[in-house]
């Protein structure tokens, strides 16, 4: 009977381990969601997305957004983002691009 309680013993002690790493995940991975993300603008973006944001520009269709989009005055070097229907660019923080190819989805997404 030796060798049956040593390897519920080893059962044992896996499943604990098992369920004390999930919990430590759970809570590692909840802290970070909970971490308000980091943004910061660069200075020279704030004067031209000042003037911007007295009264942005809205769009009826997604295709007159795009076409409005492309006639906007480029803002200086950085990186922004835009949201339909609104015709402005938002000051966001540069990110690292990815090492991996993302090419572009095919069909209807």
């Amino acid at each position: 009977m030796q060798p049956v309680r040593s390897a519920h013993r080893r059962v044992d002690t896996f499943l604990g381990m098992l369920i004390g790493t999930s919990v430590l995940i759970g809570l590692v991975s909840s802290v970070a969601i909970a971490a308000p993300p980091k943004t910061t603008k660069p200075a020279a973006a704030t004067a031209a997305s000042a003037s911007s944001a007295t009264k942005p520009e809205i769009a009826r269709t997604q295709t007159a957004w795009h076409a409005s989009l492309l006639k906007l005055q480029r803002p200086v070097p950085g990186c922004y983002t835009s949201a339909f229907p609104r015709v402005e660019w938002k000051a966001v923080e540069c990110g690292e691009a990815p090492k991996y190819p993302m090419p572009p989805a095919h069909g209807n997404a």
